[in-house]
């Protein structure tokens, strides 16, 4: 269970980063996607503490599918 993190960065970074990518890139792009996920664990956490069940759910469903837009916008160019 060690290294999630890095676990899935490595594998975000493998899919997303090209192979030329100077340093600062590197560095960067590990610093939003750390960046991003402690702020959407910070929210998570939150959510869970302080709504219902239905409304946490109903709240995880929109994030899911905010994120689902944004992906299938990257794929067709528009992200």
């Amino acid at each position: 269970m060690n290294n999630v993190m890095a676990n899935l960065y490595a594998t975000y970074a493998e899919r997303v980063l090209p192979v030329d990518a100077g340093e600062i890139q590197k560095i960067e792009t590990k610093r939003a996607f750390y960046a991003g996920a402690h702020g959407m664990f910070e929210k998570m956490t939150a959510i869970s503490s302080s709504h219902t069940e239905d409304e946490a759910m109903a709240i995880m469903q929109s994030i899911q599918d905010e994120a689902k837009q944004f992906c299938d916008n990257v794929t067709i160019g528009k992200a």
